[in-house]
């Protein structure tokens, strides 16, 4: 955290249960927002890289498209799920495994449904029903992300 945002400088601790703050993962570029899956598992959104002395509140020194959506696996290492989103400012895991992505500057949500198998997340953009505030499905694909160290179908 902090700027200019250093490359890397943002943490994941754990508080609580009257125990020590406790460091879970550093190395982060801007965190976001932190959530805990069905299975306990943490999943981290990291909103962008900053570009080296670039001016924070003016906006345009954030390197498009360089945020992340990534899962704390059993061994924690952070898997990354999701790469090139632009400026996520929050993320949503729905009850049927559908991951919902908003970005900050594009005014998208996006709605990723994990595979069936091993191999490529669907992404799509997800729409706003007739009364502007209800999030509408289906959703129009707009692209399929594979996973970091996985073969994409074809």
């Amino acid at each position: 955290g902090g700027c200019p945002f250093p490359a890397g400088g943002g943490q994941l601790v754990a508080v609580g249960g009257g125990a020590r703050p406790r460091l879970v993962l550093d190395g982060l570029n801007m965190p976001i927002d932190v959530a805990q899956d069905q299975s306990g598992a943490i999943w981290v959104l990291e909103f962008a890289e900053f570009r080296a002395g670039g001016d924070c509140f003016a906006g345009g020194d954030y390197i498009p498209n360089s945020g992340r959506l990534s899962r704390l696996d059993a061994s924690g290492t952070l898997q990354p799920v999701v790469v090139d989103l632009n400026t996520p400012g929050a993320f949503l895991l729905a009850p049927d495994g559908t991951i919902y992505i908003s970005e900050v500057f594009t005014g998208r949500v996006l709605a990723i449904q994990p595979p069936a198998a091993e191999g490529a997340w669907p992404i799509s953009v997800a729409g706003l029903a007739a009364d502007g505030a209800t999030l509408a499905l289906p959703s129009i694909p707009i692209a399929t992300l594979t996973p970091l160290g996985s073969t994409p179908d074809r």
